[in-house]
């Protein structure tokens, strides 16, 4: 990962800065400064979190610190007690150490976290932090810090997860570094952990100081953006062979991830990890179309990095394709082939894949009349005579607009038995079929796949269930279906490639 760190400020800043933090002479300081009348603008590169400019490492490591994983499980270590009269803080228990306010607030982020108290000992040398229960942080004496031992374990004897959380809290709550470069800061945590220390970092970081983090975390995600600060900026890199690419999203629409009913408690912020995302209709779905593509796919459709997405039914689908065009994920879809008789649901689809469907409408609309069955008009008939029966608690425009609504529920229940029963079959063979054909075809083009065979229960419909079980149940003697599962694979493939 390369990250650039751009300092632009008065030469005294600077010089102020590296004394206060190595305490140097002002003849150690011409050897990192140059042209020390005149206002300076450097940029520094950093790259695998390492300083490529050996002169100016120390002017660097005055503003900026970095947390990877091996420098973060140090800082749980102990380290040589400060010398208070000479010394200047080099390590956050040294600010244990000085203040007593700051220690009490780092035990607090680790008792929430782990259940376990933290203190420091002060006596002798190193100084050293421990885990335990019963500290008398609130005591500031001698007889306190012999107690200790007794109490707790040294906090770097733990596992990585303590070392690594309290490492990067550390520097949060003890440490005034203006900058901090985080990498990978869910690394050893469990979920709920990553999601905590996100919270942390937004609560804990005063406004004069910045962090830079490099995460592949949703939850260390969610919990940044829990905090609904305005100073966060999310910045999704997608790399594609040798190329990189970056968009900066708005966090209004990814605050609307969390919050939305329908997607509150999914996971579908982990579709910003992934270069591509497919919305299906259910669970079972995604299981069987991500079983297909992995098992039976060629090495181009298996190398795909691919994250599958239940929307819970196929009107879902626009808010959730909405918020991932947003998030600027490459986003497909599958959907039974009904969903060509909602022509709202297929508009919103194709718009945010930059398709018109308007010319198509009418030829579609077309092929869906001879789907008709004579049943229906009856139906619609009995319908008209109750709202006539009723016409004096309904005026004349309540009921017309009554009337379209049962009308347009009635064209989407009488067009998708068939459609799901018989697929493109329930076409008539002829012009309507081909006007079809040609416009699933065109949607497919853009990632809108409508299955040809009208649902997946229709591909291997001799094992007589629906849903789940028959999901679970063509997996179960996934031998036996093969060839019908490699049907299914074709009919998708183009859409996911």
């Amino acid at each position: 990962m390369l990250v650039k760190v751009e300092l632009k400020t008065t030469i005294d800043i600077v010089r102020e800065r590296i004394r206060e933090v190595y305490n140097v002479q002002e003849s150690e300081l011409q050897l990192l400064i140059l042209n020390a009348d005149q206002n300076i603008d450097f940029s520094v590169s950093v790259y695998d979190w390492s300083v490529e400019n050996p002169q100016l490492d120390k002017a660097v490591r005055a503003f900026a610190t970095t947390l990877n994983a091996e420098t973060r499980l140090s800082l749980s270590n102990p380290t040589d007690t400060l010398d208070i009269q000479f010394g200047r803080p080099s390590h956050p228990f040294h600010n244990f150490m000085l203040n007593r306010e700051v220690l009490r607030k780092f035990a607090g982020v680790i008792k929430e976290a782990f259940s376990l108290d933290f203190t420091i000992t002060r006596i002798g040398n190193p100084l050293r932090g421990y885990v335990g229960s019963q500290f008398r942080n609130s005591e500031d004496n001698l007889e306190a810090d012999k107690e200790i031992p007794q109490l707790g374990e040294p906090i770097d004897a733990q596992g990585d997860g303590i070392r690594s959380y309290s490492g990067i809290a550390a520097e949060i709550v003890g440490s005034d570094h203006p900058i901090t470069l985080l990498d990978e800061p869910e690394a050893f945590l469990h979920p709920p952990q990553a999601k905590k220390l996100g919270r942390l970092l937004l609560k804990e970081l005063s406004p004069s100081r910045q962090a830079f983090v490099a995460t592949h975390s949703s939850d260390f995600l969610q919990g940044v953006l829990s905090s609904k600060s305005h100073r966060i900026k999310v910045l999704r890199l997608d790399r594609t062979y040798d190329s990189l690419s970056a968009n900066l999203l708005e966090n209004e629409q990814l605050l609307s991830a969390l919050i939305h009913p329908s997607v509150a408690n999914s996971n579908l912020l982990d579709s910003l990890f992934f270069s591509q995302t497919v919305i299906c209709e259910g669970d079972a779905d995604c299981g069987l179309f991500d079983w297909t593509v992995r098992e039976l796919g060629d090495e181009k459709m298996t190398s795909k990095d691919r994250f599958w997405f239940a929307s819970g039914g196929k009107h879902q689908t626009p808010k959730i394709a909405r918020l991932l065009s947003t998030f600027g994920v490459d986003f497909r879809v599958i959907l039974d082939l009904d969903a060509i008789a909602d022509w709202d649901l297929l508009s919103h689809l194709s718009e945010l894949k930059g398709l018109d469907i308007a010319p198509y409408r009418g030829r579609i609309a077309s092929a869906l009349r001879v789907l008709a069955r004579p049943e229906t008009a009856a139906v619609i008939s009995e319908i008209k005579g109750r709202i006539a029966s009723n016409s004096e608690s309904l005026d004349e425009g309540e009921a017309r607009v009554l009337l379209k609504d049962i009308q347009r529920s009635l064209e989407k229940v009488r067009r998708s038995q068939p459609l799901k029963q018989y697929g493109v079959a329930a076409f008539r063979n002829g012009q309507e079929r081909k006007d079809v054909q040609i416009f699933l075809q065109r949607l497919t083009d853009v990632g809108i796949i409508l299955l040809p065979k009208g649902e997946l229960e229709s591909y291997v419909p001799e094992v007589g269930l629906h849903g789940p079980g028959w999901a679970h149940a063509v997996l179960e003697d996934d031998e036996a279906h093969k060839v019908a599962l490699r049907e299914l694979l074709s009919d998708i493939s183009h859409g996911i490639s």
